[in-house]
């Protein structure tokens, strides 16, 4: 094999694993991963235990996060690690309370309510009272520079 068609192959290969990886491909990236955080020669790396450099990876990944700011997607992934269709389910019960929430709304209009009374409240309150909005009233272009 020359050296392009070498080339070729190894960039196809990273593409590929990059694209669809696979449990070594994954490895490799957290030994890179666990290379660089420590400054560990990368075949150092892979003659240690596995569990430590993956143990390693995850904490230092974590200590970068803000917890409580991302508490919710941590348990997210600590609930999919428990169930594998807890992801899937999770986007069922979405896709089911929107649907819900269309039919609703779709009813609401049909039979021509008002809008729910807590939104309602809610613009009218954003909404400026009528003594506050300006009938008539002047602009003077005068002051405006013309700066071409």
């Amino acid at each position: 094999m020359i050296f392009e068609e070498l080339m070729q192959y190894c960039r196809i290969r990273a593409i590929e694993n990059t694209l669809m990886p696979t449990e070594e491909s994954t490895y490799r990236s957290l030994c890179r991963e666990y290379s660089q955080k420590f400054h560990v020669s990368l075949p150092q790396v892979y003659l240690l235990d596995p569990e430590h450099v993956m143990g390693e990876v995850f904490e230092a990944q974590l200590e970068e996060i803000d917890i409580e700011g991302n508490l919710e997607a941590i348990l997210d992934q600590i609930y999919t690690l428990e169930d594998p269709e807890y992801q899937s389910e999770k986007e069922k019960e979405l896709e089911d309370f929107i649907e819900m929430a269309e039919a609703e709304e779709e009813e609401r209009i049909k039979q021509g309510k008002p809008i729910h009374k807590a939104i309602k409240k809610a613009l009218l309150e954003t909404t400026l009272p009528p003594e506050v909005v300006p009938t008539r009233g002047s602009v003077n272009f005068g002051e405006l520079k013309n700066e071409s």
